[in-house]
């Protein structure tokens, strides 16, 4: 924590092998994110990602960019950041509650546990989002994961994976 108060505490639950509920408490903040497939609500309220359509609008968030240079591409990560409005590090659970409530567009991190992953899962596309690994494959059997509005996560993927000679 480091005196931080953006700490939280992640709750998911799965049947049949995928997650079915997933809880982002934010205790300092007030804030309790509950979301199913269908629905995502902050404190009793629902909500949606935001309607951004292009990446020169879009925030975008990670947790750590050194995670990004030690598992993944960080030249990659570059030319995704330059293409957005804004960067900032608000990451770890605190993220992907901002994105689920419309306060920023793009959440990634290059490596992650399933327990924190799972939870993830219903609450962003509760919220209308979308959240795939870093590759685009399904974050219920990944160690990664990318969470976006709908319209950016395809340009999101494909900036991330493209080959080194492609910008």
């Amino acid at each position: 924590m480091a005196g931080v108060p953006l700490f939280g505490t992640l709750i998911g639950l799965m049947r049949g092998g995928r997650p079915i509920l997933g809880v982002i408490h934010q205790p300092i903040t007030k804030e309790l994110l509950v979301g199913t497939a269908s629905r995502t609500t902050l404190n009793g309220r629902p909500v949606r990602v935001r309607e951004t359509n292009s990446l020169e609008a879009a925030t975008l968030l990670t947790t750590d960019p050194g995670l990004i240079e030690r598992y993944k591409s960080l030249d990659r990560f570059e030319v995704l950041r330059s293409r957005t409005r804004q960067y900032r590090g608000w990451g770890d659970c605190y993220g992907y509650l901002l994105v689920a409530t419309a306060r920023a567009d793009i959440m990634i991190d290059p490596i992650m546990n399933p327990w924190d992953l799972i939870p993830l899962v219903p609450v962003i596309q509760g919220a209308g989002g979308v959240i795939t690994t870093w590759e685009g494959n399904d974050p219920v059997h990944g160690n990664s994961a990318v969470a976006s509005t709908p319209a950016l996560h395809q340009q999101v993927l494909e900036i991330l994976n493209r080959s080194p000679d492609r910008s």
